[in-house]
């Protein structure tokens, strides 16, 4: 797992020839993006919803990926992911999947996902989301 900036360096011999190099890894600072998603297509991946997103149906099924954050993230003990729904926390089906119905709904609404990590301080990332459902 890299931290900030890292060097990873390779070696390589054959022959009796040798060479070795190596590059420094910047880190790049977390990326979270929505996605919507449903049962029969999955993860719709080719687009991500921008703010001020229109929903159509009934259900709204959104997907949180967030680029840059180590793999770990979903089970690791030391990180929260928090769903808010217009400022106030809901349950979610797991960490990367909120479910909102919208039947009924009128006005526009905000999605909130808050990552945080304990152990290294300062080291959170949010990103909001306005829907307006048709």
């Amino acid at each position: 797992i890299l931290q900030d900036t890292n060097r990873v360096d390779v070696a390589a011999s054959t022959f009796g020839k040798s060479v070795d190099g190596g590059i420094v890894v910047p880190y790049f600072e977390p990326k979270l993006l929505f996605y919507t998603s449903d049962s029969l297509t999955g993860t719709k991946h080719q687009s991500a919803l921008q703010n001020g997103y229109r929903s159509t149906g009934a259900q709204l099924s959104i997907v949180l990926e967030p680029y840059f954050l180590p793999k770990r993230w979903r089970t690791d003990p030391n990180t929260t992911l928090v769903w808010k729904l217009n400022g106030q926390a809901v349950n979610a089906k797991d960490r990367q999947n909120l479910s909102v119905n919208t039947s009924g709904e009128t006005g526009s609404f905000t999605v909130t996902a808050a990552y945080n990590e304990t152990k290294r301080l300062f080291r959170s990332f949010t990103k909001t989301l306005t829907v307006t459902p048709q």
